[in-house]
């Protein structure tokens, strides 16, 4: 996922997030953001490893 202008930039593939999520995520240390390289986005959020690591955890979880 990009995020241009504070906000996420949605393409035909991705799923949407708001912003809102990611700062959530940013607050909990599950996500981070780096600069990118791609033309109209300013930075990509990547899973830190604790992000990994809790994601990993939820697929064992039965509902």
């Amino acid at each position: 996922m990009t995020i241009t202008d504070d906000k996420p930039l949605i393409r035909r593939d991705d799923t949407r997030v708001s912003i809102s999520t990611i700062r959530s995520l940013e607050s909990r240390g599950l996500v981070t953001r780096e600069p990118c390289p791609l033309w109209l986005a300013d930075e990509r959020v990547h899973l830190t490893t604790d992000g990994c690591r809790g994601l990993a955890a939820t697929f064992g979880r039965t509902r």
